[in-house]
């Protein structure tokens, strides 16, 4: 159950940034953003605990470049959410690893999803308003 959550934050995550791009006109960085993504995949695989801090700042920094330079908010916006939702995803993971046995691990993971999907509706709820405020 974790790991469907931290691979559809990841997807959903680097789909977001590679479609804001997309729309800005960037096309060279979307298959970079593509292969990051897909890297960051990889990595989980690997086990490389590591590529997530590396991962969720470059998120966040294609985040403020594509702010900076005015390209849709929504869709960077989002990008980031998930990038460190699966951030937080991953260190859990990794927290859950130093729980005794008699711990209720699927408890704790159900509560954490609940929340982070929670986060997540509220994020896409703000965003929507937002944007038809704008519009």
């Amino acid at each position: 159950m974790l790991l469907i959550a931290f691979v559809s934050c990841i997807l959903l995550s680097t789909a977001s940034f590679a479609w804001g791009y997309q729309r800005a006109g960037y096309e060279g960085v979307v298959n970079w953003i593509i292969a990051f993504g897909f890297g960051w995949l990889a990595s989980t695989y690997f086990r490389w605990r590591w590529f997530s801090i590396v991962a969720v700042l470059a998120a966040l920094t294609l985040a403020a470049f594509g702010i900076w330079f005015g390209f849709t908010p929504g869709w960077l916006f989002m990008g980031a959410v998930f990038a460190l939702f699966a951030y937080d995803l991953s260190e859990f993971q990794e927290r859950l690893k130093a729980f005794p046995t008699r711990e209720d691990i699927a408890g704790r993971t159900r509560r954490r999803l609940i929340r982070i999907g929670f986060l997540a509706s509220v994020g896409l709820i703000l965003i929507f308003l937002l944007g038809w405020f704008r519009s």
